[in-house]
C-alpha cells in the first residue's frame, strides 16, 4: 500500500489541536501555524510528509513570501488573496491524478463532500489527531533502531498500515454500495413524482437532489463512524488530549514563553 496524499485543512486542524485563538495580536497567528506545522512534521513520517499539503486562507500569510512554501518537508499553501482555502482544497482534489490515494484531513462537511465525489478519502481533524498523536514523536523514532520497524514499500510501518486499512480498507466498497442505493432511492422517488406533485409544492430538481445527498451523508456517517467536528470535539481521546498539551507546552517552552 502506498503512503497517502494528504490534504490538510490547516485551520480547521488547528482550531481541533486547540492552537488558534479567539483574537490574535501582531505575529500570533503565524506562530500558531508554526506550531501546527512543527506537530505535523514530529508526528507524521518523512514519507507521509513528502505527500502531504497543509492548506491555509491567505489571511496573514507571511509577508514577502510566495504562496506555497516548505516547511521541514511539509508542503504549506496559502489561498490566494480573495480566496479560501476550502476553494483550493477542492481544486488539488479535483486535479489530482490518484485522487482514490488521496486522504483529506478536516471536519468541513463541504470538503468532505468534495472528496466523496471524486472517490478519495477523508478523516476528520479530531479522528486524525487521534492517530498521529498516538505514535512516538519523531525525535525518539530516530533514536530507534531502524530493524524494530519493519517497513513496507511506500514507507508504512506494519502498524500504521494496519490502522490505516482498518481505517479505509472497505471505504471504496461501501462507496459502491452506497450509490447503488441512490440510484434505487431515485427511481423509486421517480415513481412517486406525480402523487407528491398533487399533495405538495413542487420541488425544483436542485432541491431534490440536495435532499437525496443529505440522507446519503447521513448514511456515510453513521458507517465510517466519522463526525463532524461540533461532535467529535467532545470525543477526544483523554490520552490524546494529555500527549497533544504536553506537546504543545514542549513546543511553547523551546520558543521560551510568548503566546500560551
Amino acid at each position: 500500500m502506498a503512503t497517502p496524499y494528504l490534504i490538510i485543512d490547516g485551520y480547521n486542524l488547528m482550531h481541533a489541536a486547540g492552537l488558534a485563538r479567539p483574537t490574535y495580536a501582531q505575529g500570533d497567528l503565524e506562530r500558531c501555524r508554526h506550531r501546527l506545522l512543527r506537530l505535523l512534521v514530529n508526528f507524521l513520517t518523512n514519507e507521509e510528509c513528502d505527500r502531504a499539503k497543509v492548506v491555509f486562507d491567505a489571511w496573514e500569510a507571511p509577508q514577502g513570501l510566495p504562496n506555497r512554501m516548505k516547511f521541514d518537508g511539509l508542503q504549506v499553501r496559502f489561498a490566494d488573496p480573495g480566496h479560501d482555502a476550502d476553494s483550493l482544497i477542492e481544486e488539488l482534489i479535483l486535479a489530482h491524478s490518484a485522487p482514490r490515494q488521496i486522504i483529506v484531513v478536516s471536519g468541513d462537511r463541504r470538503l468532505q463532500k468534495a472528496a466523496h465525489r471524486r472517490r478519495a478519502k477523508y478523516i476528520g481533524s479530531i479522528a486524525f489527531l487521534d492517530e498521529i498523536v498516538q505514535r512516538p514523536p519523531r525525535r525518539d523514532r530516530e533514536n530507534d533502531v531502524a530493524e524494530s520497524h519493519p517497513k513496507f514499500e511506500g514507507g508504512l510501518t506494519s502498524g500504521e498500515l494496519e490502522h490505516w486499512m482498518e481505517l479505509f480498507g472497505d471505504v471504496e466498497k461501501f462507496a459502491e454500495k452506497e450509490q447503488d442505493k441512490l440510484a434505487k432511492r431515485e427511481i423509486h422517488d421517480q415513481q412517486s413524482a406525480s402523487e407528491a406533485q398533487a399533495k405538495a409544492v413542487p420541488k425544483s430538481n436542485d432541491e431534490d437532489e440536495e435532499q437525496v445527498d443529505e440522507d446519503e451523508w447521513a448514511d456515510l456517517y453513521q458507517e465510517l463512524g466519522l463526525l463532524g467536528d461540533e461532535l467529535a470535539s467532545e470525543m477526544m481521546k483523554d490520552e490524546t488530549l494529555d500527549r497533544l498539551q504536553a506537546e504543545i507546552d514542549r513546543m511553547i517552552d523551546e520558543e521560551g514563553g510568548g503566546l500560551s
